[in-house]
This record gives C-alpha cells, sequence and structure tokens, in this order.
C-alpha cells in the first residue's frame, strides 16, 4: 500500500510542468467547463500527442483558481511507481487514502492520465461519477477507450475531446512565426516554408520539433515499437509483432492509395480477416484512418474500397513526396470535419476524386491534391472535378486542386480554385 507521502510525490512528478507550449483549441474548450463537477471529460490521442501536457496545465490553473493541492489527485499510470497498482481495487485504496487527507468543503478533482492501463477502471469511474460531485478528467491513447456499455450507462453524461498532433498552425505559433495576415505570411515566407518541410517529413508531435535529424528517426521507430508492443500486441495477445510490422509498413508506402484487406493479404502472406483485424488495432491506437468511398454516380458509400491515412506525417515519411502531401491535406480537413464526413470519390470507370467533404449545410467540397500543377497536368487532375460537377452539380458545391506549386498558365474553370498548400492550411480555405 501507497504511503501519502509516497502519493504526494507521484501527484507532484505527474502533475508538473517543464516546457510552457501553447493553449490548444481542447484546453480552451474544457477551460470552459473546468469548474463544473459533471459531466465527466474525457481526452483520448495517440500517444505523445499533448493528453498529460493539456491536463497539466488545467492542473496549474486549479492551483491559480485557489483549489488546494491536497484536493486534485493526479495519476500517470504510466509511472513504474504504479506498476504494482494496476488495478480497480488499489485505484479504489489510492482514492480513499487521497480524500481522507483532503479538504472538507472544497471540489475535488480526479486527473486519471492513461487510465487504459488499468482493467475494468469503468466500474471506479462509474461509482466515483455516481456517488459524489468529484471532477473527473480521464485521458487514453486507444479508440475504444469508452465502451458502448460505458457510455450508455451514463447516458451521455460524458464530454469527450480529441486530440491530434500538432496542427501546421499550431507549429507555427509555438515556434513563434506571425502568420496570420497575408503581410505576416510574405515576411516570414521562408520560414514557414522551413517549417512546412519539416512538418511535411516529422510531423506535428511537439517532443520531434527540436530533435537533430538522426534524432528524430530514432523517436519515430520508439514511437511506433513502443505503439505496437504496448498498445497492441500486448493488449490484444497478438502472436505475429512481424505481420503487424510488415502491415504498418504497407500502408505508409500506400499512404492515400486505394487498396483492398485482399491485396495487403496477398503481400503479407496472411488472410484478409486476419488484416482487417490488425488494422482495427491500429485504427484503436490513433495511428491510421480509413476512408470510405463515396460514389458521385449513385450518391452513396461503400465500404469494400479505401484508403488509410495515418494521423501523423511521422509516421509516413518513407511515402511519395504526393502521397505526405495529401496525408497533410487529409489531417486539416479531419480536424475541421471529422472522419465521418470525409470521403474518396471514384466512379465505375477509376475517375477518382481524393477527397469528397459533406459539409454541414448539406454541400460538398470536392479536393483533388497535386505536389506541382502544371499544364501536362492540368487536364488530368481536373477531369475528375468536372465529372464530379456533372453527376453532382448543386450551387453550393466546392471544387479545389491543393497544389504545392502552381506552374500552368492555362485558364481555369471558373467554378474550380487553385489553392496553395500552405493558404489551405493557414488562410482556413477548404
Amino acid at each position: 500500500m501507497l504511503t501519502y507521502n509516497q502519493l504526494i510525490n507521484i501527484i507532484i512528478d505527474s502533475s508538473t510542468l517543464n516546457t510552457k507550449g501553447i493553449e490548444r483549441g481542447i484546453e480552451t474548450e474544457i477551460k470552459q467547463v473546468l469548474f463544473q463537477p459533471k459531466p465527466l471529460k474525457v481526452i483520448t490521442g495517440i500517444r505523445r500527442c499533448g493528453k498529460s501536457f493539456i491536463l497539466k496545465r488545467l492542473y496549474k490553473q486549479l492551483i491559480e483558481s485557489n483549489i488546494p493541492n491536497e484536493n486534485i489527485l493526479f495519476l500517470n499510470f504510466e509511472d513504474d511507481r504504479l506498476v504494482n497498482y494496476l488495478t480497480v481495487d488499489e485505484l479504489r485504496n489510492i482514492y480513499q487514502l487521497f480524500i481522507t487527507h483532503s479538504k472538507a468543503n472544497q471540489p475535488i478533482y480526479l486527473f486519471l492520465d492513461e487510465i487504459q492501463n488499468i482493467d475494468s477502471w469503468e466500474k471506479f469511474v462509474r461509482t466515483i461519477y455516481d456517488s459524489t460531485e468529484n471532477h473527473i478528467y480521464i485521458t487514453g491513447s486507444n479508440a475504444h477507450l469508452l465502451s458502448k456499455e460505458f457510455s450508455s450507462t451514463l447516458g451521455g453524461r460524458l464530454l469527450e475531446y480529441k486530440l491530434y498532433p500538432f496542427s501546421f498552425p499550431e507549429m507555427l505559433e509555438l515556434h513563434k512565426v506571425p502568420f496570420q495576415t497575408i503581410f505576416q505570411r510574405v515576411k516570414n515566407k521562408s520560414k514557414i516554408n522551413k517549417f512546412l518541410d519539416e512538418y511535411m517529413n516529422y510531423g506535428g508531435l511537439s517532443e520531434v520539433f527540436k530533435l537533430p535529424k538522426e534524432a528524430k528517426i530514432i523517436y519515430r521507430k520508439s514511437l511506433i515499437d513502443k505503439i505496437i508492443i504496448n498498445d497492441i500486441v500486448t493488449r490484444y495477445n497478438l502472436e505475429s509483432v512481424e505481420l503487424l510490422q510488415n502491415i504498418l509498413n504497407f500502408l505508409e508506402t500506400n499512404t492515400g492509395n486505394l487498396i483492398s484487406y485482399r491485396k495487403i493479404a496477398n503481400v503479407a502472406k496472411s488472410n484478409e480477416n486476419t488484416i482487417e483485424q490488425y488494422i482495427s488495432y491500429l485504427q484503436n491506437a490513433f495511428v491510421v484512418e480509413k476512408l470510405k468511398k463515396f460514389s458521385w454516380k449513385t450518391k452513396s458509400v461503400f465500404d469494400r474500397s479505401k484508403k488509410f491515412y495515418f494521423i501523423d506525417n511521422l509516421f509516413c515519411k518513407y511515402a511519395d513526396i504526393e502521397d505526405q502531401l495529401e496525408n497533410i491535406c487529409y489531417l486539416h480537413l479531419l480536424r475541421k470535419y471529422g472522419n465521418k464526413n470525409i470521403f474518396l470519390g471514384r466512379d465505375d470507370k477509376a475517375k477518382e476524386v481524393d477527397f469528397v467533404v459533406k459539409k454541414e449545410d448539406g454541400s460538398l467540397l470536392a479536393i483533388q491534391v497535386c505536389y506541382e500543377l502544371h499544364d501536362d497536368n492540368l487536364k488530368r487532375e481536373m477531369s475528375s472535378l468536372v465529372l464530379f460537377n456533372k453527376h453532382i452539380n448543386y450551387p453550393e458545391n466546392k471544387y479545389q486542386i491543393v497544389n504545392m506549386y502552381n506552374k500552368t498558365t492555362k485558364k481555369i474553370p471558373q467554378n474550380i480554385e487553385l489553392v496553395n498548400l500552405i493558404d489551405f492550411l493557414l488562410v482556413d480555405k477548404a
């Protein structure tokens, strides 16, 4: 059993901020309900995307708001000092020890970081939620953190915040590069281009930003190993680490390409069911995202044809530059519209639109992504958008070709907009 002094040391170490950072969108949203005990607040996202950092900043604000330290239980279940206490019974014991020293008539906050490391944690949280007015914040690195049973039992009494790695605007803000006005973007063009190249190759996990190039590669490998071993192989008792690694490698070299489980099974020497199951584990660990097919002729969605994108460009560093660019565009759309509203467009003659977005007003946004647009490939890039417009010709629809470099001299149809990648990411052109 932990002593109270040992628990205090764990809380201090878990809650200490080592860097300043920036206030991200999710933090701003949570602060609006920081002093409301209900509903339960949940932050989910891939490892090292900043979930713990946000909890630490919220902890700091509570202290500055005169909430006593004794009333904030901050536990990071990745802490090796808690390795022998990762059960519901031990968690209850820690909680009882904590509240016996808490100040009466003051709110109590529970910050439970990476709670998926405790089996059946839902039982503890549900009991505390139903029997007290405690403020409960939990984080987890698994998409199935909130089981259907748990969510239905709470009757929707929870707020889930999905945290992604840094967006490109957040990366620039962190490095104090102004970009909000066109004057700032012109003035800081070389800096913005430099950071865009970094973002394209190494993504938006903030721990990577200050590392030298060689260390970034090492970091990438260690993170992938951590996710594969800890979050997937161990959790799901998988037999083949090699198969999972082969699938991940295949998805990386085929980022944004139309693929089937059968094709992956043939390459990996496995079967379709196993491939589908293993990829679902990668999805649950927030590594990859699946995009379904939207048929513009039938205006329907199909699951058979699909593309996969990565939650951060660090994981597709060895993909083609076109695919890396497409992955960045997907992540921008994901943050704005959510995965359920983004599709790949394709007809029965293999004419393809990279992204079809269903907007809130019912209109569609069709996007082609091209690294370098020039006179030789302009017709090809436009043809799918023109065909899409032919079958779904709503006046509210928008058509864009997002590009890194525009070298075309030809006239563009009035309803198709050419958008530079930097404007797409920074000026909110989507």
